[in-house]
């Protein structure tokens, strides 16, 4: 009677087991699993979740760009890049709110429009010196039942001299300048240029 109750259990047990494994693979239910990475081990830059900072020792600005999901690695390496010039512009735009908040209420929508101007002169004048300095990536088997897939995330570690970003910061904001005729904020434009350098070299 024991083993009968015993042997009981296990054919429920293997029953449940096979059923849960079916369950998994049935259509509908996705599976991800990592196959296959780049590196064996994964950068501190990728681990870290820092997306930017600054490194006085080679003097030059570090920003990551990640793109997930995607089919082809190269494409997905310049998808990455890409981000991280908008990495680099947000953080550019988060430094140029806070410098000029205080500006009277009237003038906001100029303060605006000089911030997405001055943005993206920083932007276009600044990817030609952005170097791709290391990528990682992680393979994941996708399957739903139907067909299994392969796509990658992909992340960039890309930098640029300090050299390079001030030249392109001063050079947008002089160009920027010549579309201001408010006093106010051209006297602000000249001081913006400086804080900005500071406040990027204080990224650690």
């Amino acid at each position: 009677m024991k083993n009968n109750f015993i042997l009981l259990w296990l054919l429920v047990f293997l029953a449940y087991g096979c059923g849960s494994r079916e369950l998994l693979n049935s259509p509908g239910n996705t599976r991800k699993t990592l196959f296959e990475t780049s590196s064996d081990k994964e950068p501190e830059w990728v681990k870290s979740g820092k997306i930017f900072w600054y490194d006085s020792k080679d003097q030059s600005y570090y920003v990551v760009g990640t793109a997930n999901d995607q089919a082809d690695i190269g494409f997905g390496a310049s998808v990455a890049q890409a981000y991280a010039l908008k990495n680099l512009a947000q953080k550019i735009q988060t430094i140029f709110n806070s410098r000029f908040a205080l500006i009277e209420t009237g003038k906001s929508d100029e303060v605006r429009n000089l911030g997405d101007l001055l943005i993206s002169a920083v932007t276009r004048d600044v990817q030609m010196s952005v170097a791709m300095t290391e990528q990682y990536w992680k393979e994941w088997q996708i399957s739903d039942g139907f067909q299994t897939k392969y796509r990658y995330d992909i992340y960039t570690l890309n930098q640029i001299s300090k050299s390079d970003l001030e030249k392109a910061v001063a050079s947008a904001v002089e160009g920027t300048k010549r579309t201001v005729e408010d006093p106010e904020l051209r006297s602000r434009l000249d001081k913006f240029e400086k804080e900005v350098q500071q406040d990027l070299t204080n990224q650690r």
